[in-house]
């Protein structure tokens, strides 16, 4: 891996060789995306290893991305340097068990920086860090179908459960991998009962999710049969477990994913089968709305978000 630019001395140190040790362990995207994190990560290391003397990085809170920010800013970082700093801070962090602290998104980081903007006399910008843009790669990366069910073979075989399960989460639900990670007994009981799951998403924002299908039914079935009825969560076994677990099934799905994938380019992730669910959904709320807007708008609600070009990008 990228050693840092230039040499890290004490909490800065510890905090590098705890980069390196858990982007080696989560084996997640490619060579190039892990070198181009570290890269980013340096820089802020070195940097809350001086102001902060942190030790370690399961302490990292957002007044540590906050004050980067803004030390990054004031000495001519451009935005989309800060931007992907903070991407990289935030990748690494996800890998790390038993974190004390939930990293915010830019959205609320904005927030925070124009607060201490204000605090400091300073007039306050409208966007302090830039917003999150999607790159459009102009492929689907929704699974085939096919893929699914060769992937659902493969888990069972090798005798991942669980793995076979978050994967019918996702494809019938619609759930992100932490929204799957983070589902409780009660909640699967309550769903079955009331025919739809209320989940609870990215920035707080709750949501009911119709279980319209037999596979979404199934789905719900399957997961009370392998739940113990003393256990609070389907997935984790023991609280504070979440990351481990959520790093788990994404490391089965990249290493195998070539046993699966209907060709070798197809670069399939857990996140691809949510695609899968929208695509589904949306022509579903097409038949029934007969206006490409509003089934739009209905299929947004049913991922969790409010944004129609988000949308389009799980639709192409």
């Amino acid at each position: 891996m990228t050693a840092p630019k230039r040499e890290l001395t004490g909490a800065s140190k510890a905090l590098w060789q705890q980069v390196e040790k858990w982007t080696r362990l989560s084996n997640l995207g490619s060579k190039t995306t892990r070198r181009t994190h570290m890269e980013k990560m340096s820089t802020f290391v070195n940097y809350i290893g001086r102001e902060y003397n942190l030790q370690n990085l399961k302490n990292l809170s957002d007044k540590h991305l906050v004050s980067y920010a803004d030390w990054a800013k004031a000495n001519g970082y451009s935005a989309s340097t800060i931007k992907n700093t903070l991407s990289a801070v935030r990748f690494i962090h996800r890998q790390i068990p038993q974190t004390r602290y939930e990293l915010s998104e830019n959205k609320v980081l904005n927030e925070k920086l124009q607060h201490a903007a204000a605090e400091k006399g300073e007039i306050p910008q409208k966007h302090e860090l830039p917003q999150r843009h999607y790159l459009h790669t102009g492929k689907n990366v929704g699974w085939t179908d096919k893929e699914y069910q060769k992937a659902i073979v493969l888990a069972l075989k090798m005798n991942r459960h669980d793995v076979a399960l978050a994967m019918q989460f996702a494809r019938h639900l619609g759930l992100r991998i932490h929204e799957v990670t983070k589902t409780e007994r009660l909640q699967v009981i309550r769903a079955l009962e009331q025919g739809y799951i209320t989940v609870k998403g990215k920035g707080g924002l709750i949501r009911d999710i119709k279980i319209d299908s037999k596979a979404a039914h199934n789905t719900l079935l399957d997961a009370l049969k392998q739940t113990r009825a003393d256990k609070q969560k389907v997935f984790v076994e023991k609280l504070g477990n979440t990351h481990s677990t959520i790093r788990s099934i994404e490391n089965w799905v990249y290493r195998h994913r070539s046993e699966f994938a209907d060709t070798p380019e197809r670069e399939l992730t857990m996140h691809g089968l949510r695609h899968t669910y929208a695509q589904e959904a949306y022509q579903k709320n097409l038949r029934f709305t007969n206006n490409e807007k509003a089934a739009r708008s209905l299929t947004a609600q049913l991922l969790g978000h409010g944004r129609d070009w988000v949308t389009k990008i799980y639709l192409d």
